[in-house]
Order: structure tokens, then sequence, then C-alpha cells
């Protein structure tokens, strides 16, 4: 099992992976959190450290990213509304045939189930 944590500074994060048995994930974690907590960034350096005069801010925050919002501003959205555009008409012209011939192999199902007195 792997049991993966992250340290962030400001500049970046350290990462811990503790691979371990999932048997002994929980007897284990506590060695995992004393290392966490051994680790320090150095003065300025620290995720705490945040200076908003210097320090850029992102747009939009997680929550955003989870709704969908950065996306949009990203333009994601639309780069899939063109590609929905561009091949809708593809898709309907091949639903209109798949639907033509549906109905002439019904069609002829019928007429020679049909007895012709």
């Amino acid at each position: 099992m792997n049991y993966n944590t992250y340290v962030l500074g400001r500049e970046g994060y350290v990462s811990l992976n503790l691979v371990t048995a999932a048997s002994t994930v929980e007897a284990d974690k506590p060695a995992a959190h004393e290392l966490l907590r051994a680790i320090n960034f150095k003065q300025g350096r620290r995720y705490g450290d945040f200076d908003s005069s210097t320090d850029k801010v992102a747009a939009y925050g997680l929550a955003a990213l989870v709704g969908g919002i950065a996306a949009k501003k990203l333009g994601l959205l639309a780069l899939i509304a063109a590609g929905a555009a561009k091949f809708g008409k593809l898709i309907l012209v091949a639903i209109a045939a798949l639907g033509g011939w549906f109905a002439k192999w019904f069609k002829g199902r019928s007429a020679k189930q049909d007895p012709v007195s």
C-alpha cells in the first residue's frame, strides 16, 4: 500500500511516499508523521511565509478547479463546444443513415412475412 503525503513550501514541496503492507499501514503512519514534522524549510521559504506583495496568487482557487470555472477561464469549454459543433453534423448524418437502414430493414422483413391474399 502507498501512503503519500506532501509538505508544501512557497517554491516547491517535499513528497513522502510510505510503501508498506496494507495490514501494517496504521502502525507505520506514526513514523511517517514523525518524518514530516522533522522537515523544515528555510526562513522565508515556508508555506506560511506567504507575502502578498511579492507572491503570485492564482486567479481561481481549488473550488473553482473542481467546479469547472477554471476550465471555462482557460477556454476548455469553448474548445469542447467547437469540437461538438464540428463533429455534430457528422454524428447527425450517421444517425439519420442508421435510422434509414433500420426502417428499410424492418419494412423488408414485414413484406416477407405478410402473406399475399
